[in-house]
């Protein structure tokens, strides 16, 4: 199974809420993607964008 993970960074907390919804549950290359919210080692908020 191949695995592939992106991070995105946001400036705006309500732009990185607003691209979950939309991406999650979409297809690429014919597959659904998961798309979450990414944390720091501290986690605290880093309105990024973990996509796989």
């Amino acid at each position: 199974m191949l695995l592939s993970l992106e991070l995105f960074n946001f400036f705006y907390q309500r732009l990185a809420a607003l691209a979950i919804v939309t991406l999650n549950g979409s297809h690429r290359f014919g597959k659904p993607m998961r798309v979450n919210r990414a944390y720091s080692s501290q986690r605290e908020d880093t309105s990024g964008l973990l996509m796989y």
